[in-house]
């Protein structure tokens, strides 16, 4: 697959944490989305965005698409 990159998950939650965006608990067993930061570069619209509506909404858009 030459010219394709391929970033999976472990290296995303890397990065994420790494840009300060993800942290995890004190005990280390979850991660959460780090608030003070997203604040700072996010604009309130942006920050209103449920991405897990999007998900849903999107596959039930992709579910129907291929009954017809």
């Amino acid at each position: 697959m030459a010219g394709k990159s391929y970033l999976d998950y472990v290296t995303l939650r890397r990065y994420l944490i790494d840009f300060g965006l993800l942290e995890r608990d004190p005990a280390g067993h979850q991660y959460c989305v780090a608030e003070s930061k997203i604040v700072q570069l996010f604009e309130k619209s942006t920050r209103a965005i449920d991405p897990f509506s999007l998900k849903k909404e999107f596959r039930a858009q992709r579910e129907s698409r291929r009954k017809n």
